[in-house]
């Protein structure tokens, strides 16, 4: 864990905002739309919330916002660290070490 929270605390990654609706969140980080919800099914299908990467639920709306931080943190967490036992597990890991990479690269033009 030490290590995951060393290397969020390196990228510092600057949002726009905080909270984001999921489209706004995509366009933040470079996460295309159909990896997005097989990252979703998949981390549910394990027992997972999606809490747990960064979606929260107002009391009384339908719509859904995600904390870009906490989404970041999971992302890093379980597929940048990850080390996957199967092929696609291992493109997920470059794709996602691709995308930290990217929002570096767009954090520093900020």
């Amino acid at each position: 864990m030490r290590e995951l929270s060393h290397m969020i605390s390196l990228l510092d990654i600057k949002f726009t905002k905080e909270i984001f609706t999921e489209k706004e969140l995509l366009k933040e980080i470079p996460v295309s739309r159909a990896t997005f919800h097989r990252y979703k099914a998949e981390w549910c299908s394990k027992g997972g919330s999606l809490s747990e990467m960064g979606m929260f639920q107002l009391k009384n709306s339908r719509r859904r916002f995600w904390l870009a931080g906490k989404f970041l943190t999971w992302l890093v967490s379980h597929k940048v660290l990850d080390k996957g036992a199967f092929d696609y597990e291992q493109l997920d890991q470059e794709q996602s070490l691709l995308v930290v990479n990217k929002l570096e690269g767009l954090n520093d033009n900020r």
